[in-house]
């Protein structure tokens, strides 16, 4: 009996050993591999090293650590590398499994993306997210045979529906092959789930139009226009913008985003120079942003020189934005001349209409004692409230809106052409017509007032 408690102890021990290097050798089997070049993003090398340092004596998280570091910043080839190994190490993980999917999905090679992506939804998995989810696999298959112009693509989608973005393709090749009657019920399922969903309703006018039923046609048209992009139907966003985030300067604007909260300042400024001084000598895209922050924390500890020394330094990069002449504007406020700073305002409001800007330049006129323009500005920023209301189908609050800005400035077309909109929308046509036709007294080429002026003085003929 003590022998063959030695014997089986002698045995576990060596089981223990091959074991060991059963699980060494695979580790040792997978190199890293890195990027040449990392692009111009001067954090991105240590950063990358550290992750590679990390899988080298890791597993399969850290692996699939490495590969999600290099696909966030587009690097498919090395970062598939990764994944094989994450994979290799552990069969069972099926993010990673999707990971390698996408990188062969993005580097051309469809049949094999797609095998991965079935490899990855037959795992059990604990996570309910949607990215990688079991649904996404599926439609990643189903966007594969899409690409290749498969047949299959469309029971591909069928099979999947009720999830969004699959019912969404679905009902896209039906409509195209001519079969709105097999779409019309898909597009209703989901319309019930998402009313103001702006995929969804343009598909479903599309369909409409094809079959010459333009009185419902009109109906969806004035609804996609209040419609709001609410689904989302390529999910590779949601998949490589957080990985992006993760690593080199679009790490350090995530944390300074994140800082935000705090509300202090000094240490903003000093974040945003600490970013300034590691971008300054590179071509990133990122600078533009960083100077646009680096302006709008000076602002708020009124220092205009430094706004304008920010303002100077994009200038030199070529930019000219709404948000760059609204802070130029800001820092010559503050310097005192309101005049120059008007004009600027004046130039980004024309570029990109906003509620705060016009609030603005209401206040300026309003220190210059020029009414007229004073309440021109309150009349387009109660305009766009009205306007902001009324596409989220918040009626009485658009009216309300609305009618301030016509209280403030009746020359305003736009304003009665809302108006006559959402009389329309509560019931009250004669309201609604009497809006239109002032809105065309103001402007009589109004196209839309026009046009809706006419369908409504149908129907009201048609009622009677």
């Amino acid at each position: 009996m003590k022998r063959l408690k030695q014997l089986l102890i002698v045995i576990l021990v060596l089981e223990v050993i091959f074991c060991g290097i059963y699980v060494k050798r695979r580790l040792w089997n997978h190199h890293v591999v890195l990027p040449a070049v990392t692009l111009d993003d001067p954090l991105l090398a240590a950063e990358f090293q550290q992750l590679a340092d990390q899988a080298a004596t890791g597993g399969s998280a850290e692996w699939q650590a490495l590969g999600e570091g290099l696909l966030g910043q587009g690097f498919y080839g090395e970062a598939e590398h990764a994944f094989r190994a994450a994979v290799d190490i552990d069969p069972s993980n099926y993010l990673a499994h999707f990971a390698l999917a996408f990188c062969l999905d993005r580097t051309g090679r469809i049949a094999e993306s797609s095998e991965e992506y079935l490899k990855a939804a037959e795992i059990q998995r604990k996570s309910k997210q949607l990215v990688g989810s079991v649904e996404h696999c599926l439609y990643q298959v189903g966007k594969n045979h899409l690409r290749e112009e498969d047949a299959a693509a469309i029971d591909s989608f069928a099979s999947q529906a009720g999830f969004a973005p699959a019912s969404y393709q679905y009902a896209k090749l039906l409509v195209r092959d001519g079969k709105v009657d097999r779409a019309m019920p898909v597009l209703k399922m989901e319309l019930d789930k998402t009313p103001l969903s702006l995929k969804f309703n343009a598909l479903r006018l599309q369909a409409l139009e094809s079959t010459g039923q333009q009185r419902l046609a009109d109906e969806a048209a004035d609804v996609l226009q209040r419609s709001q992009y609410q689904i989302p139907i390529d999910l590779n966003t949601d998949y490589v913008t957080p990985m992006n985030q993760r690593l080199g300067i679009s790490r350090q604007l995530q944390e300074y985003n994140e800082l935000l909260a705090s509300g202090d300042m000094d240490l903003l400024a000093k974040h945003l120079q600490s970013m300034w001084d590691v971008v300054e000598p590179t071509t990133l895209n990122q600078k533009s942003k960083i100077l646009i922050s680096m302006a709008e924390v000076a602002f708020q500890r009124r220092r205009a020189e430094e706004m304008l020394h920010a303002v100077d330094r994009l200038k030199e990069l070529g930019v000219s934005s709404p948000d760059m002449l609204q802070l130029e504007g800001a820092a010559y406020q503050l310097n005192g001349d309101i005049d120059r700073a008007i004009a600027l305002w004046i130039r980004a409001s024309e570029m990109s209409p906003n509620i705060p800007l016009h609030q603005i330049l209401a206040d300026a006129y309003q220190q210059k004692n020029d009414d007229a323009r004073r309440d021109y500005h309150r009349g387009q920023a109660a305009l766009l409230e009205a306007k902001l209301a009324y596409w989220n189908n918040q009626w009485e609050p658009a009216k309300q809106a609305v009618q301030r800005a016509i209280d403030v400035d009746p020359s305003l077309d736009q304003a009665w052409f809302y108006l006559a909109e959402i009389e329309r929308e509560l019931g009250n046509p004669q309201p609604a017509l009497e809006a239109y036709q002032k809105c065309l007294d103001l402007n009589p080429n109004h196209g839309r007032a026009l046009a809706a002026e006419s369908r409504l003085g149908e129907k009201e003929v048609d009622s009677e």
